[in-house]
């Protein structure tokens, strides 16, 4: 009997553990992207009446590669040469995307700044921390929680068939 007690016992013990790992793997695990870019931005609650000039939302962020990969990444400065640049620029027509959150895994596109001498392609190397300046236009009603996605490459070409994406935190717009 006693070793019937300490059996059931053990098989509560595993099974309770394994579901307390499946639940922990599911809630920290980030479906649907990739995870080897961390973008932070630099606060967490924006006024537009404050920090932003006549509705044109301007937020900064830092991007990091976690991983030991290069990617790519439609993000840099037309007007500068090279294809290694610090900072980052997120307009239209790149692959960086200013979001507002509609509903339950729902987000929307916010139509973002041009840049007048347009964009190029840029490395992301390993290890390496970037400056990140995404840009949108609000206005009143446009408030909410928004992010911040980049979508890069292993290899750039104009297929894109390696597209990975990675989001920023969620922060908030007030119109205060």
């Amino acid at each position: 009997m006693r070793n019937c007690l300490v059996m059931l016992t053990s098989f509560f013990i595993v099974l309770f553990g394994c579901n307390e790992t499946i639940i922990d793997n599911s809630l920290t695990t980030n479906a649907g992207f990739s995870n080897k870019l961390e973008i932070e931005t630099e606060k967490s609650e924006y006024y537009i009446a404050e920090d932003f000039n006549n509705n044109f939302a301007f937020v900064s962020a830092t991007v990091f590669n976690t991983s030991s990969d290069t990617f790519y990444a439609n993000l840099g400065d037309g007007f500068r040469d090279g294809v290694d640049q610090d900072n980052l620029l997120m307009a239209e027509g790149t692959d960086g995307y200013f979001e507002l959150f509609v509903a339950k895994n729902s987000w929307e596109q916010l139509p973002r700044g041009i840049l007048i001498e347009g964009s190029k392609v840029v490395r992301l190397l390993p290890s390496k921390l970037y400056t990140l300046q995404g840009t949108a236009y609000l206005n009143s009603d446009t408030v909410g929680k928004f992010r911040l996605r980049i979508n890069y490459y292993k290899t750039y070409s104009l297929s894109n068939t390696d597209t990975l994406k990675d989001i920023s935190n969620t922060f908030f717009i007030y119109e205060k």
